[in-house]
């Protein structure tokens, strides 16, 4: 299976050497059987998933499509193939493939744009999981320099912070 979009990326930076929530990548051709199957070989541990896109043409250098397409998070196992049919409805038709990733409940999130300008990085950030960043609320937003001076930060003064709870999304402003 061709790797695009945010898997090349993920992909990238675990060969690189960073820390990658473990994952594994799957298409439209998956049966519920098979995608159960690669979640007890390679993710068997894992108690809630994120399921994520990977459109052919996502975060690529001419285009970011954070928070387009739909991104299921705290996924039961059982859940997961569902939230895999939802993901490609959400591709309207767009090339792609589904990320089935070891969830992390984050206490900060956020998204980084580094091709913003020459010189320039904005990060969008807020408390809690990225779900409010990347569907457009109002976050936190800080402009560094690529060697890493903070440059400008704006903090919003009322904004949505989404937490992981007792297996729930719980939101709040």
């Amino acid at each position: 299976m061709k790797k695009s979009g945010k898997a090349y990326s993920l992909e990238k930076l675990r060969r690189g050497g960073f820390k990658v929530p473990a994952f594994f990548i799957c298409d439209k051709n998956w049966s519920e059987k098979s995608v159960l199957e690669k979640i007890e070989g390679t993710l068997p541990r894992t108690q809630y998933f994120a399921v994520r896109s990977s459109a052919e043409n996502e975060d690529s250098k001419e285009k970011s499509f954070a928070g387009h397409f739909y991104t299921g998070i705290g996924i039961l196992k059982e859940d997961v193939f569902g939230e895999i049919t939802k993901v490609y409805q959400s591709f309207d038709g767009m090339p792609g493939s589904v990320i089935i990733q070891d969830f992390i409940q984050s206490d900060v999130a956020g998204v980084v744009f580094t091709e913003v300008s020459k010189n320039i990085v904005v990060i969008n950030a807020t408390r809690g999981l990225c779900q409010p960043v990347v569907s457009g609320e109002a976050c936190d937003e800080y402009l560094c320099s690529k060697d890493g001076a903070l440059l400008k930060k704006t903090i919003s003064k009322e904004k949505t912070v989404a937490f992981f709870v007792a297996g729930k999304v719980i939101s709040d402003k």
